[in-house]
């Protein structure tokens, strides 16, 4: 499964929209979205506005790939479960954020060697295509290298004492003192679940 997250302060329609187009191409692929409050809604990836917690803890152990704002929670949670992720960071002079913070993040990030960035909706789907193509064991040789080796990328050496299920701890400790000495805001809580999932056009009615 392919889960996406834009956190749930703000929407980021240009997000969503992008890996939605996405699956659209890719009708094997399983996407689910937590779109945020927004009034837009996939077409291809069944959905949710809000997940609390436990649910968002849920579908990320479940998730092969996590797309997502460049929101340190959701590439802290990523990193810590070893799960590699693609971000697309928000852009103030769009109004999908206060600022340009999660373009510093993103770029510092991808030069930790502990995530990939697409700048761009254009850029999503073909990095996407390429995460998808290593983790299936079908790219090229020329392929860049799967995100699992981003402890030796980051200077770290061979990742030893790794647990299944886990990220690299020296990795996420790496990250952590980053994020304490990094001006960004610190991220938000996420907001209690006020919808259910969606697939399509159909809906299922919320129990709360």
């Amino acid at each position: 499964m392919i889960f996406v997250t834009v956190g749930a302060q703000m929407p980021f329609d240009r997000l969503v929209q992008a890996v939605d187009a996405w699956a659209g191409q890719r009708p094997d692929a399983e996407v689910f979205a937590q779109i945020g409050p927004t009034s837009w809604r996939p077409q291809h990836a069944r959905w949710t506005q809000f997940l609390d917690p436990p649910a968002f803890e849920a579908a990320c152990r479940r998730a092969e790939v996590l797309v997502a704002h460049a929101g340190m929670g959701s590439i802290i949670t990523a990193l810590e479960l070893g799960k590699p992720i693609l971000v697309m960071p928000r852009r103030g002079a769009l109004g999908e954020t206060r600022n340009d913070h999660q373009v510093a993040t993103a770029r510092r990030f991808a030069e930790l060697g502990a995530v990939e960035v697409a700048w761009d909706e254009a850029e999503l789907g073909s990095r996407l295509e390429a995460i998808v193509a290593r983790l299936s064991g079908t790219a090229g040789a020329d392929s860049r290298p799967a995100i699992p080796s981003a402890c030796e990328r980051a200077g770290h050496g061979p990742c030893v004492d790794r647990q299944p299920g886990q990220g690299c701890p020296r990795l996420v400790a790496a990250l952590r003192a980053f994020i304490v000495a990094s001006p960004s805001p610190a991220p938000q809580a996420l907001m209690p679940c006020r919808a259910v999932a969606h697939d399509g056009a159909t809906a299922v009615s919320p129990g709360h």
